[in-house]
């Protein structure tokens, strides 16, 4: 699952589990979502919102 801890993608990873789904959740990791069922989280900080672009302080 490509994000799955915020809104319609926690209910579907809930349903996915409960149906007897493996569930692998890679996420920015910046939401936890208490409806979520013990899964494995692989997180990738750096990750961005398409079309969003972070400054670097240093460089402005």
């Amino acid at each position: 699952m490509i994000g799955g801890t915020r809104f319609i993608g926690a209910h579907v990873t809930r349903r996915l589990h409960d149906a007897g789904a493996e569930i692998v959740a890679f996420h920015r990791g910046s939401s936890t979502n208490p409806i979520l069922p013990d899964i494995e989280h692989v997180l990738d900080l750096s990750a961005e919102y398409p079309g969003w672009r972070r400054v670097d302080s240093d460089h402005g």
